[in-house]
């Protein structure tokens, strides 16, 4: 691969990161919500090197970080998390990494 092939590669795949991303996690629990986050972005091929996940402030919501090694060179990078309870799904809650 040619160094700019694998230059767009590594674009692509930090433009994959921080698109932000939002999921029903279900029953809002740190865990649960650690798993669907890990899970998400296992299944596009970036290796979760750590995430922390914990309620805020208000004890409502959730706030942290996910730490992400990107596939196509290696480089970690640290995405800031949110979880919210869901509109669609009573009970359930909405999470969100990587955008503002």
């Amino acid at each position: 691969m040619n160094r700019s092939s694998s230059r767009m590669l590594a674009c692509a795949a930090a433009a994959a990161l921080v698109a932000g991303c939002s999921e029903n996690a279900g029953d809002p629990t740190g865990e649960t919500l650690e798993q669907s986050i890990r899970a998400h972005y296992e299944a596009r091929d970036f290796r979760v090197v750590r995430v922390d996940i914990a309620p805020d402030d208000s004890g409502e919501n959730y706030a942290g970080s996910v730490l992400i090694e990107q596939p196509t060179n290696g480089e970690q990078s640290e995405v800031r998390c949110s979880a919210e309870p869901s509109d669609d799904d009573p009970g359930g809650f909405a999470w969100q990494c990587g955008a503002d």
